[in-house]
């Protein structure tokens, strides 16, 4: 039997979503999930100790007792990646013997033969994370305790739920009340982890600029609440549009929004702009005085890949590609050039 990485379970969708509302990926250290680390070591006597967390594709060590491993690593590469899978703890006492991990991608670069770790269940229901210990010397699986592992893992699962009502609290003073959708300071938010998380995996982070064509005549025309239900409406599309867990939809102000897509390039980010002007199109909201009479949007699209390494950078970017979608002649999106022109991509709308 050699490795063969694990399907991920049943309910998958709905384990990232409830992981991404907890707010413990690419976080600053915790001291709640730093003492649980340290009182795995300490009883165990471990060589290392660490609490993480697994999204959809990366294991993130939000506390570590000692130096030795990366604070984060691909999902398909990690060993925690099996809890997940399963729900159930698991014990290796020498891996190097272990037939289970007999050509995993990790395992042979590892300073540590053994290893036991218990998943972090969020309701009971989702394994969102782990709670686990390293040694450098093989040990006797079928003798370890690993009672106590289960009751760290039980008080890191409720450090979670308290860090995710503290979340959702907090959430509401970043949400736009008339749309649903975040605010400013909750894209600011996102934005700051987003790079963070850039910087730490390299992978390309998009962000689409997007600005309602001709709204102030919409609003002047027919009205205040017929401007709101357009935003509303708008919202839902953009919303379902960028519908991945960690995809983030907010509005900066007035008939400006902005979507932040991580782990996306720019077909990946053109492929979500078009979607969003052809459902707006299906979705015919009034707009009298617009020449089409329906409600259109240009968008503007930046990517990390064409240069930007701050989020002010891809803000700035963003901004520019879409003031040449107004330029241009609304109704369509525009990509941002590294060379720090801009390429225009008429859109089928």
């Amino acid at each position: 039997m050699a490795w063969q990485e694990p399907a991920p379970p049943v309910l998958e969708m709905d384990r990232q979503r409830f992981l991404l509302s907890c707010g413990v990926m690419d976080t600053p250290p915790d001291e709640r999930f730093d003492r649980l680390a340290r009182l795995a070591a300490r009883v165990y006597q471990a060589d290392i100790a660490f609490v993480s967390f697994v999204d959809h594709n990366t294991q993130w060590l939000a506390a570590m007792t000692a130096a030795g491993l990366s604070p984060s690593i691909r999902r398909d590469h990690s060993i925690c990646q099996v809890m997940v899978a399963t729900g159930q703890p698991l014990v290796v006492g020498d891996f190097t013997q272990d037939p289970r991990f007999a050509g995993h991608p990790v395992v042979p670069s590892l300073a540590f033969r053994s290893y036991a770790g218990v998943p972090v269940l969020a309701e009971g229901r989702f394994a969102i994370g782990s709670i686990c210990i390293l040694n450098r010397d093989p040990f006797d699986p079928d003798t370890f305790d690993i009672g106590p592992l289960f009751d760290l893992a039980a008080a890191a699962s409720d450090a979670v739920m308290l860090v995710r009502q503290n979340h959702r609290l907090a959430a509401e003073s970043r949400t736009d009340p008339l749309t649903g959708i975040a605010n400013r300071r909750g894209l600011d938010e996102v934005l700051d982890r987003a790079m963070r998380r850039v910087r730490r995996t390299g992978d390309d982070l998009s962000l689409l600029a997007l600005d309602l064509d001709f709204f102030k005549r919409l609003n002047d025309r027919s009205g205040h609440a017929a401007g709101d239900e357009a935003l509303c409406r708008f919202a839902e599309i953009m919303v379902a549009a960028a519908s991945r867990p960690d995809d983030f939809v907010a509005r900066n102000g007035g008939e400006e929004f902005v979507i932040v897509l991580p782990s996306t390039d720019a077909s990946g980010a053109r492929h979500c702009a078009q979607r969003i002007q052809d459902d707006l199109q299906a979705a015919a909201i009034a707009n009298p005085a617009a020449p089409k009479g329906s409600v259109t949007v240009s968008i503007g699209i930046a990517t990390t890949h064409d240069g930007a390494t701050s989020v002010a950078d891809l803000l700035k970017q963003a901004d520019e590609a879409l003031y040449a979608a107004k330029a241009g002649g609304r109704n369509q999106f525009v990509e941002y050039a590294a060379c720090g022109s801009v390429d225009k991509k008429a859109s089928a709308a």
